[in-house]
């Protein structure tokens, strides 16, 4: 955000953090569609959640597996710490190809989106723990399209591991939710001007299953059958200055304001949560293919789309961390252009203009050292022991490979791939449990100009 907005900001952000936190779920991040609420399911004991005795279970928990399941540094932010907007989504262990929406949020191109969810029906969850069922269900009204938009889910566990379920979908979504949370993206949009996602149309279903092998590993496998849609951006209101959501929205395809897909999913996700492997060190691993080359189907591109990313955590001592993610993309096949790797901007390269790396092949490297700690809300005001300072650089490079359109070998994306190739930035952060300020710029020749952020979530 531009730093004349800066102070107008801040009010709007004091304003925010000053309402009192809803109590955090503990598995927000557990395998199910709506993860904010409070009766999740327990993945280990294939059981719901009792809320009124949990925290005293995590903290029993905890000190006794201290040296392996604790946790050393917490990912804070607002997605994490508020539950505003309750969300069907995905899961990125298991349903990273099912849409993303809230049930309350603004952007460019729903405009205000105001809808309702199960969370809030006693009814359902009764019903769904008599019959050992959950279902999820999102229905809302965007006043930008003025349409109603939805999404409905069905799931059913099968002993302690095995998980299967199904839902169909209406909805205007995003795949940028891995730059900046939806919430944040929701304030940023509305109070100071800034949307950063990009949006399309989704309409169809999918079927899926997930298998808990050991504890913290997880397959998952998935069908969906998908219209895509080409959606125009039809507001620029915001509270205070312009920003950039006067921004257009991009097409789904250059060529294409409508795409049938049909793709088969596949992951694998070890230890999701950065659960500690050792006393000092954490890390995951996450492997997802999305296989749209599908022949006998009606698809309007025939392409395999594969992604490997991995986030550590390594603790230097008891205030000071290393945090490092790394992530590599393949695109065998011709995609879309909206199914196309983009780096640039927030939550990837932050002194690189945004999206302006754009290829079939793509490697990133974030990595940040942190001095001091962070700590939770109390009584949602921010706690000064909890601000920090972080020292990052953001490392990427992206090419499109012809030799990749022909070819179903992924690893023909890196063929050209050196380590000189890198575009760096470098920079400087200071944060707390609710927001941190970046500056960043550019190392190397290959582009970039010098950038102030405002973030309300860790950027990765």
């Amino acid at each position: 955000m531009k730093v004349s907005y800066l102070l107008p900001f801040l009010i709007s952000l004091i304003l925010i953090t000053t309402v009192k936190a809803q109590e955090e779920s503990p598995e927000k991040e557990g395998m199910k569609l709506i993860y904010s609420s409070d009766w999740d399911w327990d993945w280990h004991c294939n059981c719901r959640k009792n809320t009124s005795s949990d925290k005293k279970d995590r903290l029993n928990y905890s000190h006794k597996n201290s040296n392996r399941y604790n946790y050393y540094y917490q990912n804070d932010g607002i997605d994490n710490e508020f539950d505003f907007f309750s969300q069907i989504g995905p899961n990125p262990a298991v349903y990273g190809f099912s849409p993303a929406i809230q049930a309350i949020h603004y952007n460019r191109v729903n405009g205000i989106f105001l809808g309702l969810d199960t969370e809030f029906d006693d009814f359902v969850h009764d019903f769904t723990y008599d019959y050992s069922l959950e279902i999820q269900a999102l229905a809302g009204y965007s006043f930008g399209q003025e349409e109603w938009q939805y999404q409905f889910g069905i799931e059913k566990p099968i002993g302690r591991r095995l998980r299967i379920g199904a839902d169909y979908h209406n909805v205007t979504t995003t795949d940028d939710y891995w730059r900046s949370g939806l919430t944040e993206n929701t304030v940023s949009s509305l109070v100071a001007g800034y949307d950063y996602h990009d949006y399309y149309k989704s309409e169809g279903y999918s079927i899926y299953t997930s298998l808990r092998l050991f504890r913290s590993t997880y397959l998952g496998a998935s069908y969906g059958s998908d219209t895509f849609n080409s959606q125009d951006a039809v507001t620029a209101y915001n509270i205070f200055g312009d920003g950039n959501i006067f921004r257009f929205n991009p097409a789904i395809d250059s060529n294409f304001d409508e795409i049938y897909q049909e793709t088969v999913g596949f992951s694998l996700n070890i230890n999701p949560k950065l659960y500690n492997i050792t006393r000092n060190l954490s890390t995951n691993l996450e492997v997802r293919a999305e296989i749209g080359n599908l022949t006998k189907t009606a698809n309007d591109f025939l392409f395999n789309k594969y992604i490997v990313q991995s986030k550590s955590v390594l603790r230097l001592d008891r205030s000071t961390f290393l945090r490092w993610r790394v992530m590599g993309g393949s695109i065998t096949g011709l995609a879309p252009d909206f199914k196309q790797f983009a780096l640039g901007g927030i939550g990837s390269m932050r002194a690189t203009e945004y999206k302006s790396m754009q290829g079939n092949a793509m490697v990133l490297s974030n990595a940040e050292l942190v001095f001091g700690k962070s700590s939770n809300l109390d009584m949602g005001f921010i706690d000064i022991d909890g601000f920090y300072i972080t020292l990052f650089m953001d490392s990427g490079w992206t090419e499109f490979n012809n030799d990749l359109t022909t070819t179903n070998d992924a690893l023909t994306a890196f063929s050209n791939f050196a380590f000189s190739e890198l575009n760096h930035n470098a920079g400087i952060g200071i944060g707390s449990d609710l927001f941190r300020v970046e500056f960043a710029k550019p190392l190397s020749d290959k582009g970039g100009f010098s950038a102030f952020w405002i973030r309300l979530n860790p950027s990765f």
